[in-house]
C-alpha cells in the first residue's frame, strides 16, 4: 500500500460491508436494489436523498457516461447505473474500498 493510499484504507472493509448487510436484515447473496444498499452507504451529508437530488439537478441521462472520482463504496455510482441506467466508471485511492464496492455490486444489484 502506498503512502498516498494509506489514509484512505479501511481494514476488512469487505467483511464489514457484508456484516452490515446482514445486520440490516438483507441477504448479501441476493440481488439488492440500490435503495436497499443505500442503508449502508451514501455517507455524505443528505445521504441517498441528496444523491438523488444531485442526479436530478445534473440532468443525468441513460446515454451519459459518468466518472466517479473518490467513489468509495460506489453508492451514488450504483444508483446512477440503475437509474437512469448510464455507464459509470469509478476510481478511488483505496484498493480496499474498490474491492468492497466490486464485491457489493457483484453480489448485490446490477443494472
Amino acid at each position: 500500500m502506498s503512502a498516498l493510499e494509506a489514509p484512505y484504507s479501511a481494514d476488512d472493509i469487505e467483511a464489514r460491508v457484508l456484516a452490515a448487510i446482514r445486520v440490516a436484515g438483507f441477504d448479501p447473496d441476493r440481488c439488492l436494489a440500490p435503495v436497499e444498499l443505500a442503508v449502508l452507504g451514501h455517507l455524505r451529508p443528505g445521504g441517498f436523498r441528496a444523491s438523488r437530488v444531485l442526479r436530478d439537478l445534473a440532468k443525468i441521462r441513460a446515454e451519459d457516461r459518468i466518472l466517479a472520482v473518490g467513489a468509495g463504496l460506489a453508492d451514488p455510482a450504483r444508483m446512477l447505473a440503475a437509474f437512469p441506467g448510464c455507464q459509470v466508471e469509478c476510481i478511488d485511492l483505496s484498493s480496499d474500498y474498490g474491492v468492497a464496492a466490486l464485491r457489493e455490486t457483484l453480489s448485490g444489484y446490477q443494472a
